[in-house]
C-alpha cells in the first residue's frame, strides 16, 4: 500500500507540505516562481570547515523563508488550528568536524499548541 500526502491530515499534513516547501528551490515552481525555502541549495556547496557559520546562516535564512511563506498562504487558507503553524525555530544545529556531517531540528508550534519536530541531518556521500 502506497502512502501519498493525501491520507495525512492537520499538523501531520502541514509539517510534511513545510518540508517540502524548505526543500525547493525558489524558481523552481513555475507556477509560483518565489516559493521556496532553498535548503537543497546548499547540497554540495563548499565551506569553511574551521568555520561553519556562513552554512549555519543559510539554513536558518532557508528556515525562516519557508516560515514566511507558510504562515502567509495560511491567511488564504480555511485551516483548522492543528494545521496553522503559529511559528517556526531552528534548534539543536550541529556540526561533527571529523564527520563533516551536519545535524539540525526545525521544531514547529501550530495554532492548538502542537508541536512537530523535524530532524536532518546532512553527511559527505560514501567514496
Amino acid at each position: 500500500m502506497r502512502a501519498s500526502l493525501s491520507c495525512l491530515e492537520g499538523a501531520a499534513l502541514t509539517t510534511q507540505r513545510y518540508i517540502k516547501l524548505l526543500l525547493t528551490d525558489p524558481g523552481s515552481d513555475a507556477f509560483h516562481k518565489s516559493a521556496g525555502g532553498g535548503l537543497s541549495q546548499i547540497i554540495g556547496s563548499n565551506f569553511d570547515l574551521d568555520d561553519p557559520n556562513p552554512l549555519i546562516g543559510h539554513i536558518s535564512t532557508a528556515v525562516q523563508r519557508t516560515t514566511d511563506q507558510m504562515i502567509s498562504s495560511q491567511t488564504m487558507q480555511k485551516k483548522s488550528s492543528d494545521g496553522k503553524i503559529n511559528f517556526a525555530r531552528l534548534i539543536d544545529v550541529g556540526f561533527d568536524k571529523s564527520r563533516m556531517a551536519f545535524n539540525f531540528q526545525v521544531l514547529l508550534t501550530f495554532a492548538s499548541g502542537i508541536q512537530t519536530v523535524s530532524r536532518f541531518g546532512m553527511t559527505p556521500a560514501a567514496q
